[in-house]
C-alpha cells in the first residue's frame, strides 16, 4: 500500500486466517499462504531516468 502499511495489513490478515483456521481445522488441509508483497507498485511509473514523463512520450 501506498502508505506504508501493506506490512501491517499483512500480519492481520495472517492473524485473521490462523484463528479461522485454529478455529476450523476440518476445512484446512494445509496452512494457506497469503500471496506475496510486491517490492513496488506503480499506476504511472516514471521512465527510466526517474525524471517525469516529457510530453513528447505522453503524445
Amino acid at each position: 500500500m501506498h502508505i506504508g502499511t501493506a506490512q501491517a495489513v499483512q500480519d492481520r490478515r495472517a492473524a485473521t486466517v490462523d484463528a479461522f483456521r485454529m478455529v476450523n481445522p476440518q476445512r484446512f488441509t494445509c496452512r494457506p499462504r497469503l500471496p506475496e508483497l510486491p517490492a513496488a507498485a506503480w499506476i504511472n511509473k516514471p521512465d527510466q531516468e526517474g525524471g517525469p514523463p516529457s510530453e513528447e512520450s505522453a503524445a
